[in-house]
């Protein structure tokens, strides 16, 4: 792999990760970056570039959809459970 090019599975995996175990009240996209940086011993700043910037926003916005999906389905189960009960 040259120099220049990341391991875009790596990059969307770790920064899933930062999504899921963060306090989505204080993420942001650049935090995101930078801790996302820090844990693939990335140089500071190296996803503030294209392509890389774009591509932590979708794969924020896409982590955040499928957490919110994941919420409503859990919150939809007890209903379920409680009908089934009767």
């Amino acid at each position: 792999m040259a120099s220049s090019e990341l391991d875009t599975k790596r990059l969307e995996k770790t920064c899933r990760k930062i999504v899921n175990e963060g306090d989505l009240d204080k993420l942001t996209a650049r935090s995101i970056r930078r801790t996302a940086e820090e844990r693939m011993g990335l140089e500071e700043q190296r996803l503030d570039q294209v392509p890389y910037k774009q591509m932590v926003k979708d794969i924020v916005a896409k982590a955040l959809e499928d957490l919110n999906n994941s919420k409503s389905d859990e919150e939809s189960v007890p209903e379920s459970a409680a009908e089934s009960e009767e």
